[in-house]
């Protein structure tokens, strides 16, 4: 049995496991007890690359949790993810197409929003490109 909405199980210590990645930096995997019985698995490199700043993030995800609310990154800040896990799979036309369009018309106009906000800025940017 756990608290429902904390990180500790009755008689087990949470899963929280901040390790190396080679390539990455500091990996911090944990594993969070929702009210609601839901189990969710969170894995995120440190923006810090010490091991210090990687439990210093540890906690700041771990608070946000608790508090209910979730990190949605910008538009900006989910490129890289967007070009690495997606686009490198693309054909070399389309990712010159989709680097055009960032760079042209999205990075300045809604870059700095959250994703979960886009779609409510889409009749704005259209306004504004006609």
């Amino acid at each position: 049995m756990f608290v429902a909405g904390t990180w500790i199980a009755a008689g087990k210590e949470p899963f929280v496991a901040i390790r190396r990645d080679s390539q990455r930096g500091w990996l911090v995997d944990l594993v969070f007890h929702h009210a609601d019985g839901r189990h969710e698995r969170i894995r995120k490199i440190s923006p810090v690359d010490t091991k210090i700043g990687a439990q210093e993030y540890e906690r700041q995800i771990r608070e946000s949790l608790l508090r209910g609310k979730k990190e949605v990154p910008t538009v900006n800040e989910f490129w890289p993810r967007y070009e690495e896990e997606h686009l490198a799979f693309k054909k070399g036309r389309t990712q010159d197409s989709s680097k055009g369009i960032h760079e042209q018309w999205l990075r300045g106009r809604i870059g700095s929003l959250p994703l979960d906000r886009v779609a409510q800025a889409v009749p704005t940017l259209r306004a504004t490109l006609r």
